[in-house]
Parts: C-alpha cells; structure tokens; sequence
C-alpha cells in the first residue's frame, strides 16, 4: 500500500511541474507576440512603404495592399 502512495505523490508532484511549465512556455507565447507587435510598429514607422496590391486579396478584405518591402499591409491598426 505504500508503494501506492509514494507513486500517487510522485504522480502529483509531476502533473503540478508539467502544468507550471505550461504556464511559463504561455507566458513566453505571450510576451514573444507582443515583442513581435512592438517591432511591426517600428517597422511601420521606419520603412519607405511601397504599396501593391496583393493579387490574392478576396474582394471584400478591409485591406488589399501591402508593402514590397517589408511586407506589412497598408492598415497601421493591424500592428496595435
């Protein structure tokens, strides 16, 4: 019977360490997608933008155009 108890602590103790390391990697996701914002708005403000339609653009999308150059589309307010 101890060996049984000793296995369901061993057991608890891992399912609690694999669920604090799903926490840090989601907090890594999270603070990695704002860096990626944070730098889609620098590249907004720094590149000369040379805008072309985007020939795979559905008729109704809100924007059509993106940069030749750094490939971000033409509305700013995906990148806030």
């Amino acid at each position: 019977m101890a060996n049984t108890k000793e296995e369901v602590t061993k057991l608890i103790i891992d399912i609690n360490e694999e669920q604090h390391n799903v926490y840090i990697l989601q907090q890594t996701i999270i603070n990695k997608k704002t860096r990626i914002r944070h730098l889609q708005q620098q590249l907004w403000d720094t590149c000369s933008h040379v805008w072309v339609r985007d020939p795979w653009a559905n008729f109704d999308e809100l924007c059509k155009h993106n940069c030749s150059i750094c490939g971000l589309w033409k509305d700013r307010s995906m990148y806030t």
